[in-house]
């Protein structure tokens, strides 16, 4: 896939603070997303892979912390 090929401009990735999730958001920031929504229960790693990704790629970040195996960590993220 080359940069540009992605075909959603706006992509919601769970498990961002680390792992496959930050890999995962990385790539999409370098193939095209322009706006990306890292979810994940640590701020301090969601602010870090924001940083990086504004930095690397032209990318908007938007930061929610939401633990998804509790309803209202859900709700956060369906409100964001």
């Amino acid at each position: 896939m080359s940069r540009g090929e992605i075909g959603y401009p706006r992509v919601l990735v769970t498990g961002a603070s680390s792992g496959i999730g930050a890999a995962l958001a990385l790539r999409l920031a370098q193939e095209g997303a322009r706006e990306l929504t890292l979810v994940a229960r640590r701020l301090d790693r969601l602010q870090d892979l924001a940083q990086r990704i504004e930095a690397e790629a032209e990318c908007r970040t938007r930061c929610v912390v939401a633990d998804l195996s509790q309803t209202e960590g859900v709700s956060k993220v369906l409100e964001a």
